[in-house]
C-alpha cells in the first residue's frame, strides 16, 4: 500500500484524529504542493497548521472536523487557496474518513490535486471569449451606425452578417442571413452594370472570398418593395486569420441610381448641344470662308483678311470642341463605329508627324519608325489619337523643345511613344488624367483651353482597338505617352 501511495499522480496525505492534525504520512506529490523547507524536510509528526499557514482561516480544519463527526467523504473541486507564498492557488481535494479494522473514524485521509493551471487557463479563455464577444458587439453597433450597406460571410460566401441599411437600400424586410452567394443573386435579382446575369462567383464577395480586393463595382439590383431597379456601387475584402487563411468577406455598398441617372442627363445634354451647335457652326465657316475668298480676289485689306482668319481658327477649335463631344456621347451610347481595315502604322504617323511640324516654329518633331507596321483598324480613328498626344507634347513644352516620336514593335504588338520636354504632370494628378473632363492644373494646358475630353477619347479609342496606353512623367522633366495596338494577322 505504501508503495502504491508513493508513486500515485497525486497529493495523499494521512492525519490523526487529534487536535493538531498531526500527519501520520505524506507522499512526495503532496509535500510539492507545499512552501520550503516542507518539500525538503517533509511534514511527518508535524501538525497541519505548521505547514499550512492560515488553515483556519481556510476552513480547512474545520473541514476535517466535519469529516470525523459526520463520517462521510467530502468532496472539494477547484477549491481556491492563498495561504502558500506562490499566490493563489487552485485544488481539487477528498478528505476521506479511516476506518481501520471496522472500528470508528481514526484519522482522515486527503487526496489532493494541484488545478491552477487548468482554472487559469479557462479564467484566460473566458477572457479573451467575453473581450472577443464585447468586441464583437461594438463592431455590430459601428456596423449598425454606417449609412452605407454592409455585409460579411464566412468563407464560404455565406451571409452571416448585414446593418439595417444593407436591407433599406435593397427595400427588404428580411434578412439574408445564411444565404450563400447563388441565394443571393437569384433573392435580389442581381445583374451586372449593364443589366446582364452576374455569375454568383463575380459578385463582389464571390470575388473576395477567392482573395481578390473588389474596387466599385457597380451591380443593379432589384428592390424588393417597389420592384425598381437600383444601380449600387460595391466594395469588397477579404478577412484573414493571422495565418493569412480566408476566414470570410466584407462588402460596402451604397446606392447611385442617383448619380447614374445625372450622368446619363448629362450625356444626353451634351450629345443635343453637340448636335445643335453642329449646325450653326457649319453655317459660320462656310460664310467665312466665302468672305475670304472674296476678299482674297476683290484686294481686300490684310486687317480685314487677318480678322476673318481668326474667325476662321475660332471656328475650327469650337469645331473640333463638338466633335469631341459628339464622340464623347457616341461612346457612351455605344454608337461609335469603327471602320476597321489593315493599314501601315509605320506610314501614318510619318504622315501625321510631318503635318504637325509646320504647326510650331518653336518645337522640332523627331520620328523614328520601324517600317511596315501593320495593324487592323480604323486609320482615322488612330490619326486622331496621334494628332492628340502630339498637340498635347507641344502645349505642355510652351517653351519649345524636342517632341520625340517613336514607332516600334514587341512580341504581336505595335507600339507608338510621344515624348515631350515640358512642365511634366504632378504624380497625384496621374491617375484622373485620362479620366472624361479632366484638366491638368497646369498654366500652360489652361491657356489652351480645351473641356478634359482628348485623353479620355484617345483612351478609349484606343481600347476600343484591343491596345492599352500609359503616360510615364516627371515634374520639370516631361511626359512619355505610350500606346499599343495589335499587329495584323499574317496571312
Amino acid at each position: 500500500m505504501q508503495t502504491v501511495i508513493e508513486s500515485a499522480p497525486v497529493g495523499i496525505a494521512a492525519f490523526g484524529m487529534d487536535a493538531d492534525l498531526t500527519v501520520r504520512m505524506a507522499n512526495d506529490q503532496y509535500l510539492q504542493l507545499l512552501d520550503e523547507p516542507w518539500r525538503t524536510e517533509g511534514i511527518t509528526g508535524r501538525g497541519v497548521r505548521e505547514f499550512i499557514p492560515g488553515a483556519d482561516a481556510a476552513g480547512l480544519t474545520a473541514l476535517a472536523q466535519q469529516v470525523t463527526t459526520q463520517g462521510e467523504t467530502i468532496a472539494l473541486r477547484e477549491f481556491a487557496f492563498d495561504g502558500f507564498g506562490r499566490g493563489t492557488g487552485y485544488f481539487d481535494a477528498s478528505v476521506v474518513p479511516l476506518r481501520e479494522s471496522g472500528a470508528g473514524i481514526t484519522g482522515i485521509l486527503t487526496v489532493v490535486a494541484d488545478v491552477t493551471e487548468r482554472v487559469q487557463s479557462r479564467q484566460r479563455i473566458e477572457e479573451l471569449a467575453w473581450g472577443a464577444a464585447q468586441r464583437a458587439r461594438e463592431l455590430e453597433t459601428v456596423i449598425a451606425s454606417i449609412a452605407d450597406g454592409v455585409m460579411v460571410t464566412d468563407a464560404e460566401g455565406r451571409v452571416v452578417l448585414e446593418n439595417a441599411a444593407s436591407r433599406r437600400l435593397t427595400g427588404r424586410t428580411q434578412s439574408v442571413v445564411s444565404f450563400d452567394l447563388e441565394t443571393q443573386v437569384t433573392a435580389q435579382d442581381l445583374r451586372d452594370a449593364g443589366g446582364a446575369p452576374i455569375p454568383p462567383n463575380d459578385l463582389p464577395l464571390g470575388r473576395a472570398v477567392r482573395g481578390e480586393m473588389v474596387t466599385e463595382q457597380v451591380l443593379i439590383v432589384r428592390r424588393a418593395d417597389t420592384g425598381e431597379d437600383r444601380f449600387l456601387m460595391c466594395s469588397s475584402a477579404p478577412v484573414q486569420a493571422d495565418s493569412g487563411t480566408i476566414t470570410g468577406a466584407v462588402a460596402v455598398f451604397r446606392d447611385i441610381t442617383e448619380m447614374k441617372q445625372l450622368d446619363q442627363m448629362k450625356d444626353e445634354f451634351v450629345s443635343i448641344a453637340a448636335h445643335e451647335l453642329r449646325t450653326p457652326l457649319t453655317a459660320i465657316k462656310g460664310y467665312a470662308e466665302l468672305l475670304d475668298r472674296r476678299l482674297s480676289t476683290q484686294g481686300g485689306r490684310e486687317s480685314d483678311l487677318r480678322s476673318l482668319g481668326v474667325i476662321r481658327k475660332q471656328t475650327e477649335r469650337l469645331a473640333g470642341l463638338v466633335n469631341e463631344m459628339l464622340d464623347v456621347s457616341r461612346m457612351e451610347a455605344g454608337r461609335l463605329q469603327l471602320n476597321s481595315e489593315p493599314f501601315d502604322l509605320s506610314t501614318l504617323v510619318g504622315e501625321v508627324v510631318n503635318n504637325m511640324r509646320i504647326s510650331s516654329e518653336a518645337h522640332h518633331l523627331s520620328l523614328i519608325a520601324e517600317p511596315g507596321i501593320e495593324v487592323n483598324g480604323d486609320a482615322a480613328r488612330i490619326e486622331q489619337v496621334l494628332l492628340n498626344l502630339i498637340a498635347n507634347a507641344i502645349t505642355y513644352a510652351p517653351e519649345g523643345g524636342t517632341v520625340d516620336v517613336r514607332v516600334w514593335t514587341d512580341a504581336d504588338a505595335a507600339l507608338v511613344s510621344v515624348r515631350d520636354q515640358g512642365v511634366g504632370i504632378a504624380p497625384d494628378e496621374l491617375p484622373q488624367l485620362f479620366d472624361r473632363f479632366y484638366r491638368a492644373p497646369r498654366a500652360g494646358v489652361m491657356r489652351s483651353g480645351g473641356m478634359g475630353l482628348g485623353l479620355y477619347i484617345c483612351r478609349e479609342l484606343v481600347m476600343r482597338h484591343g491596345g492599352t496606353i500609359r503616360v510615364e512623367s516627371a515634374e520639370g522633366v516631361g511626359s512619355t505617352f505610350t500606346f499599343s495596338l495589335p499587329l495584323a494577322e499574317k496571312d
